[in-house]
């Protein structure tokens, strides 16, 4: 580390630039809030300068924001003090920084914010590198940590809160879907007091994961999946098995006395610009009907969207099960036979093991290439540092920078999984399956933004690979189905007695077309895809429609982001999103 800082008080710096800082916005001074920031900066706000998300690099992008939209927000940003001390650091092996975690107060709200620094090469002044502003809490309206108890005239002790039946009166949230995203934005709604009623068309909460696949394991470590305020017993597998976090799922929900209506169904919703309330048809197992009218509507239904399967020529001519992955449960159905599985990603090649575990003979298809990186490794290396963290600090580090930035760190993470995992990589070029480090050699961070999809975390198929055991037809599209095979663009002909198409889904926006209808979508847009920021259209923040929101992601982003998605609501419910 450059000696010239070695006699410098990092949090001296720290907090002299937080008070410097506010002490501009606040009088307005734009112009001296921008010099503060380095030439390559970056300033990541969720909810604390504007009540939507932005991204902001470079001085440019901070000055137009600040000078915009940014103008009023940034002038309440007040009392940003360093929480615990700054310390000097590196960002991510090479630039010096002075590293700080901070709070922030506005009107409203309390929040969290992590700065780094940097020093300019010219004027040896430390300048802003990154900033993160996030909103934590509203004042006044903070989360519920004990729950209130009553005694009843018989002496009995019982919780005020607890299962509503809604009889005769309407939620003021409805959630549609029991998955990750549903759960967790209705235990956030839960402590913030707000009355929450989630549905889902399964019989019970976590059959999103249920329903999957036998062999199925979560690709992240137990330690980035914990769900808000209840975590896993500290002994559970490093992967968990999907029926372990369909059952927790379940079992959360009840522990939490969520109020959730299983085998139920919704109607469009009708959205009345005046009474700002939505009017809903919800269709009950029994074929019971009950209209209801929430002030917000909350969309958790899972960001993958419907299966697809191309409508490949010939398929109707094959004589053996064709099915798409959402659909298969074990390789046991298929011991002694050819089977072909479509695809080369995450789905694919967990099925693809196990199937050939249970003496399938296993062809792999794989029409391009595919970012590969072992669970070992990512472990290690990419989860390695959250297994010492709790779940609220790793989750603000890793949400915490714009797009330009976090690929940095996803393209330092891919240099160094590709020299953890040189040799498997090796093994599969060598047995003809295709790999790539992902767009911008970021790996599997921008592949999942932009794509959803194309990488795979190895769990065991790349030695069955390696080995020769399942074997690989790459770099060759289907022509045709015959009835005891697929024909390939090289005239190549491979038997099959049965075919899996692990060939993705349709995506966000046509699955909620089809809960939503097309007026409400018309005012959403192309919600779920990412804008000129880098950041998801209409996921987590304002959708374009009013009273309307879309929860998705993984457990940890859902866990993140349920927060901030509960506190607009709630601003909006008391109007505190108008002051």
């Amino acid at each position: 580390m450059p000696s010239r800082i070695s006699i410098t008080d990092p949090s001296e710096v720290a907090q002299s630039w937080l008070t410097t800082l506010s002490n501009a916005l606040r009088s307005r001074d734009t112009s001296k809030a921008v010099s503060l920031f380095g030439r390559e900066s970056s300033w990541r706000d969720l909810f604390s300068l504007s009540w939507d998300i932005h991204s902001m690099v470079g001085r440019d992008a901070i000055q137009k924001y600040l000078e915009g939209d940014g103008r009023v927000g940034g002038s309440k940003l007040a009392f940003m003090r360093l929480k615990g001390v700054a310390k000097f650091d590196t960002w991510l092996g090479q630039t010096s920084i002075i590293f700080a975690f901070f709070n922030f107060e506005t009107k409203i709200a309390r929040g969290q914010g992590i700065l780094r620094l940097a020093q300019d090469p010219d004027s040896d002044k430390w300048l802003g590198f990154t900033l993160y502003t996030g909103l934590e809490e509203l004042k006044g309206h903070e989360e519920i940590t004990i729950a209130p108890i009553k005694v009843e005239n018989t002496g009995v002790i019982s919780y005020q809160q607890g299962p509503e039946t809604y009889d005769d009166y309407d939620p003021e949230v409805l959630i549609v879907g029991a998955g990750q995203s549903g759960l967790t934005a209705a235990a956030r709604l839960d402590r913030l007091n707000v009355k929450t009623l989630i549905i889902d068309k399964e019989p019970r909460a976590g059959d999103s994961w249920r329903n999957r696949y036998d062999a199925l394991l979560l690709h992240d470590p137990v330690w980035v999946d914990h769900l808000p305020y209840l975590p896993f017993p500290e002994d559970w597998p490093v992967l968990m098995p999907r029926i372990m976090i369909a059952d927790w799922f379940d079992s959360y929900a009840k522990a939490l006395q969520m109020n959730l209506w299983t085998c139920t169904t919704m109607d469009y919703p009708v959205f009345d610009e005046t009474t700002q309330e939505w009017t809903v048809t919800l269709t009950r197992a029994d074929g019971s009907k009950r209209i209801m009218h929430p002030k917000h509507l909350i969309i958790a239904t899972g960001i993958v969207g419907e299966a697809v399967t191309p409508a490949f020529k010939g398929i109707d001519t094959f004589k053996g099960p064709i099915i798409h992955s959402s659909k298969f449960k074990s390789g046991r159905t298929f011991s002694g036979k050819k089977t072909i599985v479509v695809g080369a990603c995450n789905s694919a090649m967990d099925i693809s093991l196990d199937l050939e575990q249970n003496g399938s003979d296993v062809t792999i298809v794989q029409r391009s290439s595919t970012y590969v990186m072992s669970m070992k490794g990512a472990v290690d290396i990419v989860y390695g540092k959250d297994k010492y963290m709790t779940n609220d600090l790793s989750d603000m580090l890793k949400f915490s920078a714009p797009l330009s930035v976090a690929t940095q760190a996803g393209v330092a993470y891919t240099a160094a999984m590709k020299e953890y995992d040189a040799e498997m990589l090796a093994g599969l070029e060598k047995a003809g399956y295709k790999v790539d480090f992902g767009y911008e050699n970021a790996g599997f961070y921008l592949k999942v933004l932009f794509r959803g999809g194309g990488y795979y975390f190895d769990i065991g198929c790349c030695e069955a690979i390696i080995n020769g055991r399942i074997k690989v037809k790459q770099g060759q599209e289907i022509d045709h189905f015959e009835e005891d095979g697929i024909v390939f663009a090289d005239g190549v002909k491979i038997q099959a007695d049965a075919v899996v198409c692990a060939t993705g889904y349709s995506g966000f926006a046509p699955s909620v077309r089809r809960i939503l209808g097309d007026k409400v979508m018309e005012r959403v847009g192309k919600v779920c895809t990412v804008d000129e920021d880098g950041e998801r259209k209409g996921v987590w923040r304002p959708s374009g429609h009013p009273n309307l929101w879309f929860h998705v992601g993984n457990i940890a982003m859902s866990r993140f982001y349920s927060k901030h998605l509960a506190l607009q609501v709630k601003a909006q419910l008391h109007g505190l999103h108008k002051l």
